[in-house]
């Protein structure tokens, strides 16, 4: 009997005496070595063990813990939340509306700033709306500031660059 086959390289059909099955040969047409698969009558099927049940339990139990392991790994890596630093003593809170009204100009114009600093965007574009519906003064007000130096101690590490950007920001809301 002969084993039927094509080659690997070329795709060009090949046959092969029963004895050089599982061996290397060189195919006919495109010279390539081959490997000779085994005549299908030789193959014999190895059986699959059975399925242990205490192995099924394992596996489980192995992946619970490594469901653990990996939370309490990621809880480990979790930054932890750093309360806010207080307010300056200088600057008034924004917390309280009933404030809002009565915080001067300047003041406002300069909590924007520090509230961009932090990152609390939403609490500084409502700010600066509040300081936009204040029209020409509020502007003239704003330019005057950013033309200064702000040496607010909240701000001491922000670039001037940065701050810069704070106010041509509040600027283009006019």
């Amino acid at each position: 009997m002969v084993i039927k086959f094509h080659c690997e390289k070329c795709g060009k059909k090949v046959t092969a005496p029963d004895d050089a099955g599982g061996k290397r040969g060189k195919c006919p047409s495109c010279k390539q070595k081959i490997f000779i698969p085994m005549p299908e009558e030789q193959l014999k099927e190895i059986p699959l063990a059975p399925e242990d049940p205490q192995e099924k339990k394992r596996k489980e139990q192995l992946e619970k813990e490594r469901l653990l392991a990996q939370q309490a790994l990621l809880d480990d890596q979790k930054v932890p939340e750093i309360d806010a630093p207080p307010p300056p003593e200088n600057v008034l809170p924004l917390d309280d509306d009933s404030l809002i009204g009565i915080i001067p100009l300047e003041d406002k114009i300069q909590q924007y700033i520090i509230l961009m600093a932090r990152g609390s965007l939403a609490d500084a574009d409502a700010l600066a709306d509040e300081i936009v519906r204040e029209g020409k003064k509020a502007k003239q007000a704003v330019e005057k500031i950013a033309s200064q130096e702000l040496i607010h101690p909240e701000l001491k590490d922000v670039p001037q660059t940065v701050i810069s950007g704070f106010f041509r920001k509040l600027l283009k809301k006019f």
